[in-house]
């Protein structure tokens, strides 16, 4: 009889540990399945701000050049106005101008 509840506690002993055996790579497998999507979460937010700062980058330059350009050509237009009479006396001083060419 003592040997018999020994048979027996054994084997309950192995069916358990057989089953913790088995409930532990299930657990494992979903542990590393969660730690691969949060990996992969973790690269492709790395890879969005990677992208948004290149394209920020990109659009603060094109804004940059596109602000010196206007900023030249007004500055431009300034000199090349700046010797000229504007509204009514532009006429007359074409006039005297050309009066005194012919003279």
């Amino acid at each position: 009889m003592v040997a018999l509840a020994n048979e027996c506690a054994h084997l309950e002993a192995r069916d358990g540990s057989a089953a913790q055996r088995s409930a532990f790579p299930a657990q494992t497998k979903e542990q590393k399945d969660r730690s691969k999507l949060e990996w992969d979460l973790k690269s492709l937010n790395e890879q969005v701000v990677q992208k948004f700062e290149e394209r920020k980058s990109q659009i603060e330059t094109r804004y940059q050049q596109t602000l010196a350009t206007v900023k030249a050509n007004e500055s431009n237009s300034r000199k090349r106005g700046a010797g000229r009479i504007r509204g009514p006396a532009a006429g007359r001083q074409a006039e005297v101008s050309a009066v005194g060419v012919a003279c």
